[in-house]
Formats: structure tokens, C-alpha cells, sequence
């Protein structure tokens, strides 16, 4: 083999790890948990004293994280890095499929 040859395989080599790591690292970036876990409680309309925003209003992220909350049997699921818990903090309930349901955002690890 000639050393134009063996570069461009070393080169290629390095490329691909290198891309392979990037994924990596945005990968786990996009998923990495803060601490932060979002609880999800159905209350009767009579119970709510306060703001309720509508779950189409929210990001499909937010809403991503308030289903896998409200399917799970905690009723509580880590919140990503990546998603704004804003929303839950202003409006503490969620009205979703004609039921409401009371949110809570809680830091910890």
C-alpha cells in the first residue's frame, strides 16, 4: 500500500470516530435529566384555584413529558434538560382530554 492510500484510511478512520462521538455526545445531551420531575394529579373542576392551560397549547416536548407522567404508575416522570418547565410553573393544571389535571414540578435529584 502506498502512504496516500493508508492516509486517507487514517483519516477516514478519525472521521468516522469522531462523528460517532458527536452523536454520542448530543445524544446524551438531548436526554440528560436536570433533577427536575413532573407530577401529574387529577382534580375535579371544583378543586382548581388557579390558571389552566391547555394541553394543545403547550410544546409537543411538554407534552411529550405531561403523557409519559400521566401514563406511568407514579404519575411522575423526569423532565429533560431540554424541556422548559415554565408552563407547569405558571400554570399549575392541565386540561387534557376534558379532564383536569393538577402539575407539579419538583427539583431534587
Amino acid at each position: 500500500m502506498d502512504r496516500g492510500r493508508i492516509y486517507a484510511i487514517v483519516v477516514a478512520v478519525v472521521v468516522w470516530f469522531g462523528i460517532g462521538l458527536a452523536g454520542v455526545a448530543l445524544f446524551g445531551q438531548a436526554h440528560a435529566h436536570t433533577g427536575r420531575r413532573l407530577s401529574v394529579r387529577s382534580v375535579g373542576d371544583s378543586q382548581v384555584t388557579g390558571t389552566v392551560v391547555a394541553a394543545g397549547s403547550m410544546s409537543g416536548a411538554e407534552r411529550d413529558v405531561f403523557e409519559r407522567a400521566l401514563s406511568n404508575d407514579t404519575h411522575s416522570t423526569p423532565v429533560p434538560a431540554t424541556v422548559d418547565t415554565d408552563v407547569w410553573q405558571r400554570a399549575h393544571y392541565v386540561r387534557y382530554q376534558n379532564h383536569t389535571y393538577r402539575v407539579t414540578v419538583v427539583s431534587g435529584s
